[in-house]
């Protein structure tokens, strides 16, 4: 995920274009004291931690306005998606995502919000975009609510059903 510095300076960027915004992050992570320490000067930033009711974190994702997924390149990253991105989409929430994974290519697919570089202003940039530009959040968030009923495993799962069958393949 973003590293603590470019969570606070994605927020510390977009507070100075648009008013009443935010940052809720939702559950936690390896790096969640260093983004704790660095979010405390911030009273734009909350963090949940772990949640462990899936009630709550249903919760969570529908009172969203923008899910917002930015995981580091990887290996993992590059084959596996987030079960978060589908939670986001059951939930009718639009997404942005870094192009960072098998996440980006479900959202471009789908067409349920942006993909954008992993750095603090590109990731700004496109949640102030989907903010201010009320028709394409409105095309995204019904885009959700038509994908939240068809999404399968060859949709989602395309590059990880991909691999299997090349090692199937190699037997």
């Amino acid at each position: 995920l973003l590293r603590s510095e470019e969570v606070y300076s994605v927020i510390h960027i977009l507070k100075k274009r648009c008013k009443n915004v935010g940052l809720l992050l939702v559950g936690g992570g390896g790096n969640i004291n260093q983004v704790r320490e660095t979010a405390k000067s911030s009273r734009d930033i909350a963090i949940t931690g772990w949640i462990k009711k899936n009630t709550d974190v249903i919760a969570y994702c529908k009172g969203s306005y923008i899910g917002v997924m930015t995981p580091r390149r990887n290996e993992m990253a590059n084959t596996v998606s987030s079960i978060k991105c589908f939670e986001y989409v059951a939930c009718e929430t639009p997404l942005l995502v870094t192009d960072t994974g098998e996440h980006a290519e479900l959202v471009r697919k789908l067409n349920v919000g942006l993909v954008v570089k992993p750095n603090a202003k590109s990731i700004a940039d496109g949640l102030e975009k989907m903010i201010r530009d009320k028709k394409l959040y409105k095309t995204f968030k019904r885009n959700c609510r038509k994908s939240k009923y068809v999404v399968d495993f060859k949709t989602t799962r395309k590059i990880f059903a991909d691999e299997i069958c090349k090692d199937l393949g190699r037997l």
